[in-house]
């Protein structure tokens, strides 16, 4: 994991993504270079997201091509 910024701590940090009941949305580039946002059902363990989805998927095909992602985990609270 990177550096822990903003008002939780590391522990505090990995406790909520342990927790969290939410969908993640992850954003990949496509071929034609547009950004692309997929919401996905995570666990995050050691460190690590292990993302819910099907090998054939499309968000597959454009990570395997360019590995670069932005990722959100929020609530709405």
């Amino acid at each position: 994991m990177t550096d822990v910024r903003g008002p939780w701590s590391r522990p505090q940090l990995e406790a909520f993504l342990y927790e969290a009941t939410v969908p993640l949305r992850l954003a990949v580039r496509t071929p034609a270079e547009y950004p692309w946002i997929v919401p996905l059902w995570y666990v995050h363990r050691e460190g690590a997201f292990h993302c819910a989805t099907g090998r054939s998927a499309d968000v597959v095909e454009f990570l395997e091509a360019d590995p670069r992602l932005g990722l959100d985990v929020s609530t709405n609270e």
